[in-house]
């Protein structure tokens, strides 16, 4: 465990991107700190006990990105992903499990999504990692590195680079639309009133981007996996919170 996950030190806007942690259970918050641990670029730190009730306020002035469970002494927090959402944090939510009234719910309010704690680290590493990459941001050892000598020049030719297996596929821009328009929808029947097409030609346009995807190597099964392919290839922009 990181020398963050223990509490919320006060954050400066510069170095790695601090990612805070909220669960009323400690053990839990403890443990999916435990799965961002590794992310390079960022600091994870888990909100004591006496900051779980209102994480919009130290918590989320300090934080960059807010990773909290949905529920909270038997209550939704959907006016705190609000707030917290409105103030320019970012915020992924998890809970034990997500149907589409809750999924709609929660990305409603504000957050990016809602994952279940049932798809474990799987679910929730792969999001994180996307919104760092596409911060930009680098992690102190990778700023503070030596850079590597150059290589000798030799004679013989350099081997040819192996071919790439991971790429961005090649979408149309009625693919992309209903992309980005799905993941911030609660449901494919929303997404196909506001580009006036059906729910079934919605759903033939997602099987076409997850199909491209799954050629291109990196597959998106799950609406979280999707986003994060979305992230990566800048087709939802993620701004960074303010100084």
């Amino acid at each position: 465990m990181s020398e963050g996950a223990r509490a919320v030190p006060g954050h400066t806007g510069d170095g790695p991107v601090l990612i805070g942690v909220v669960d009323e259970c400690q053990a839990t918050a403890l443990g999916v700190a435990s799965w961002l641990d590794d992310l390079p670029g960022a600091r994870v730190v888990v909100a004591p006990p006496e900051q779980v009730a209102e994480p919009y306020g130290r918590v989320g002035a300090l934080a960059d990105v807010l990773v909290m469970e949905l529920v909270y002494r038997g209550r939704a927090r959907l006016p705190d992903i609000g707030r917290l959402a409105h103030a320019g944090r970012e915020v992924v939510v998890y809970t034990r499990s997500v149907d589409r009234p809750t999924a709609a719910a929660v990305t409603g309010a504000g957050a990016l999504c809602c994952v279940s704690t049932t798809d474990g680290r799987e679910a929730l590493v792969p999001v994180l990692a996307a919104l760092l990459a596409a911060r930009g941001d680098r992690g102190p050892r990778a700023a503070g590195a030596e850079p590597e000598p150059e290589p000798e020049e030799r004679e013989e030719p350099e081997p040819e680079p192996e071919p790439e297996l991971e790429e961005r596929p090649s979408l149309s821009a009625r693919e992309i639309d209903t992309t980005v328009l799905w993941l911030r929808s609660p449901s494919k029947h929303v997404v196909a009133r506001q580009l006036r097409i059906s729910p079934h030609t919605v759903d033939m346009y997602l099987r076409r981007v997850r199909h491209k995807y799954e050629q291109a190597g990196r597959p998106a099964h799950t609406k979280a996996e999707l986003l994060t392919r979305a992230i990566e290839d800048g087709l939802i922009t993620v701004g960074c919170a303010p100084d």
